[in-house]
């Protein structure tokens, strides 16, 4: 029974970095921009995008319960197969109502699987008393994701050379590949006491999870705090303010392929790094090297505003393998789905709530002056969270 066990998690670990590298590889991502402003207005996307974040977080607790409830597995597929809905209508759309349901319909794919794959990976090799190897499994799943986007984004620029259309045409090809990939997920649901419970229960538990316990919330107030913050740096990428740094439409795609390497760069790091520096070192790190990349964006010539983006990349680099590890070992295992849905409901809520700010502050005082208040935000209150994060005690039962 041992042997099988072992098999069970060792293929699902394999086809959970499979399934990264593939779900990763999404070749439009230096170009998408470009293509739906033949399309739509810079309003007319704000609204779309506005529109696909509002139906991620009515998703997003709602499908981890259902994870946790009817299995993770199956969320996974539902997930890809509304992705590939989602590439078929943009690749004929042509007007705002078509851009806004393939939006709805990937944001809608992304729900169902927030914390899906990750859950029960984790609780797979938990099984065995393997967790601790997650870790590692997690952060050379970003690796070779993040390398494959190095090629997707130089794939993309070609293929929207030759057709505006050709990337996303080739998107659908790689979401086949996905769904066949997620097929190979072995899941253990015979011992599963969430079944015992109805799924409002499992919906109302696993939320208040994350509130019940000192360390989660504070975990994962830690979590809104560094995604937020590097998701500013993504502005100055595609809005009018790249013109503030001298970004050119295509320098911006091949400045994609370099800041993925330095991603890639960031998650080698961490690999090698792991086991050797506490979680409250590596949270205050993480929160200091956001705010570097911010003043560095802020205050400097295009030369050392360049150096700031790889610096944010760098850090993104360590920051989701580090995140998913931290979240995964203080979560309970029956509403780990559940849980990690509602971080990330909250951290969409987030992004909801602050986008408008970073577009008005970017908008009135510039991107400079925005990035530098995201990293005094870093600075002060993400080192303050990053220094509550305490290590995970193995007499604890999960």
């Amino acid at each position: 029974m041992k042997s099988i066990d072992l098999s069970v998690a060792s293929r699902n670990v394999r086809t959970y970095i499979l399934d990264y590298i593939v779900s990763y590889f999404y070749v439009p991502i230096a170009i998408w921009p470009l293509f739906a402003m033949k399309y739509v207005s810079f309003s007319e996307l704000g609204i779309i995008l506005m529109v696909g974040m509002i139906v991620n977080m009515l998703l997003n607790i709602p499908t981890g319960a259902l994870a946790d409830r009817f299995g993770r597995k199956t969320m996974i597929l539902i997930s890809y197969t509304l992705a590939f809905l989602s590439r078929v209508i943009i690749v004929f759309a042509f007007n705002f109502w078509l851009f806004l349901i393939s939006e709805i319909l990937k944001q809608a794919s992304e729900a169902f699987y927030a914390g899906s794959a990750v859950a029960l990976v984790y609780d797979s090799l938990k099984k065995e008393k393997r967790e601790q190897e997650f870790k590692s499994v997690e952060s050379r799943g970003y690796f070779f994701a993040t390398t494959g986007l190095i090629g997707a984004s130089i794939l993309g620029g070609y293929l929207f050379g030759v057709h505006p259309r050709a990337p996303f045409i080739a998107m659908l090809f790689i979401e086949v590949l996905m769904i066949v990939n997620a097929l190979r997920y072995i899941e253990d649901r015979t011992s599963a006491s969430v079944l015992k419970e109805t799924y409002i229960s499992t919906l109302r538990k696993g939320v208040s999870h994350i509130f019940r316990h000192r360390q989660i919330a504070i975990v994962s107030l830690y979590s809104l705090v560094i995604s937020f913050v590097f998701f500013s740096a993504m502005w100055l990428l595609y809005q009018k303010s790249a013109n503030e740094f001298g970004f050119s439409p295509v320098l911006v795609g091949y400045l994609i392929a370099v800041l993925y390497l330095f991603r890639a760069g960031g998650t080698f790091v961490y690999a090698k790094m792991l086991n050797y520096i506490l979680d409250r070192t590596m949270g205050i790190g993480l929160a200091l090297s956001q705010a570097l990349g911010s003043f560095l964006l802020a205050l400097a010539q295009v030369p050392l505003a360049l150096f700031g983006l790889g610096t944010r990349y760098f850090t993104d680099g360590l920051r989701q393998p580090f995140l998913t590890k931290i979240q995964n070992e203080h979560i309970e295992s029956k509403y780990r789905s559940t849980s990690l849905s509602a971080i990330s409901f909250l951290s969409s809520l987030s992004l909801a709530i602050f986008s408008p700010l970073l577009g008005f502050g970017m908008d009135r005082i510039g991107a400079r002056a925005t990035l530098a208040l995201t990293g005094i935000l870093s600075l002060v209150l993400g080192t303050y969270l990053g220094s509550m994060i305490t290590e995970k005690k193995n007499n604890v039962k999960y």
